[in-house]
């Protein structure tokens, strides 16, 4: 899917490890994503739902986008 990156590659593209990535995802405190399939399917993360969490972690550490 054009604009979507599988669990690795999201990973890499927020600055963090895949584990760390699946640990926040068990959490709820990761970014929004989908299981292409069933229960058991790869998990994606939309290029934009990164860019927000992203945006919402320098928020709430006071820091600046800029």
């Amino acid at each position: 899917m054009p604009g979507a990156l599988p669990s690795p590659g999201a990973a890499a593209y927020i600055g963090r490890s895949n584990k760390t990535l699946s640990n926040l995802r068990a959490q709820g405190k990761g970014p929004r994503f989908f299981r292409a399939g069933d229960l058991h399917s790869r998990v994606y993360y939309l290029v934009k739902d990164l860019d927000a969490w992203l945006e919402e972690q320098v928020s709430r550490s006071g820091g600046s986008a800029a």
